[in-house]
């Protein structure tokens, strides 16, 4: 009999038989800008988030050198001013090519937990040729790492183990209007909805930009932010990705109802 005071994560651990259990997804970054990561992991993109990790710091690029490479001809360049990967659920273990060279400097990859406390660190490997196995690091710590500090370096083919999906439907985050997309109609379609009497969103979840619990005015003025100031974009799924909401409200936000074909 399974407990009635166990959070969902324990329950799905302790109750399930283990033909039942939930695998973990290996999720694979290339960036290069194709399959899944077509229009997220583009040419000159410097903030991004793809399947539960979120980057800034550094910017997709390339160089030309075959050495600074492992899966196609882009990486992640850290800038000077370090970078880093946060995960919206933590992850067991990360494994990625990092090398320095070529004008790019050494630099240091740290694991921490979601108390800020490190859990292990890596040191960048000099580059020699493409996709040498050499150049790969792996940070497999015993807790579970919920971000990765990058002080400088260039990094591709970037590997973790993402847990299991929480349950819920998929949408993409700041649209309000369930159009696919996220522009300037989501922020006028909340608005009308709040103070016109106007039809609620079809799934509120999407409509909750700023993942507050309440669907309000602050909604509106994040979709805007990031879509006309440069603002960091609405939190996971994102606005790119479709994807269950990491984090359900208590009390839930009404049902959500978002077509699978805009994803």
């Amino acid at each position: 009999m399974c407990p009635r005071t166990l959070s969902l994560a324990a329950v799905v651990t302790a109750c399930l038989a283990p033909s039942q259990a939930l695998a973990q997804e290996t999720v694979r970054i290339s960036f290069d800008n194709t399959g899944e990561e077509a229009g997220v992991t583009v040419p000159g993109a410097t903030e991004l988030t793809f399947k539960g990790s979120r980057w800034k710091g550094g910017v997709v690029a390339t160089e030309g050198i075959f050495g600074l490479y492992a899966s196609g001809s882009f990486s992640y360049e850290i800038g000077g001013g370090g970078g880093e990967v946060r995960f919206d659920q933590q992850v067991d273990s990360v494994r990625f090519f990092f090398v320095h060279g070529f004008g790019f400097p050494e630099g240091t990859a740290t694991a921490l937990n979601d108390r800020g406390e490190t859990l292990g660190s890596v040191a960048s490997r000099q580059a020699t040729f493409f996709g040498d196995p050499g150049n790969f690091v792996t940070l497999d710590p015993a807790e579970p790492i919920a971000r990765v500090e990058l002080t400088a370096g260039v990094i591709d083919d970037f590997t973790f183990s993402a847990p299991p999906p929480p349950p819920g439907p998929a949408f993409k985050r700041g649209d309000a209007n369930a159009s696919g997309r996220v522009d300037l109609s989501d922020a006028v379609f909340l608005l009308g909805f709040l103070f016109l009497g106007d039809s609620p969103p079809p799934c509120p979840d999407a409509a909750d930009a700023d993942d507050s619990g309440a669907l309000d005015i602050t909604d509106a003025i994040f979709d805007l932010g990031f879509l006309f100031l440069g603002n960091a974009p609405p939190p996971a799924p994102g606005p790119s990705t479709c994807g269950p909401d990491p984090t359900p409200e208590e009390p839930p936000l009404d049902d959500c109802v978002y077509d699978a074909a805009q994803c």
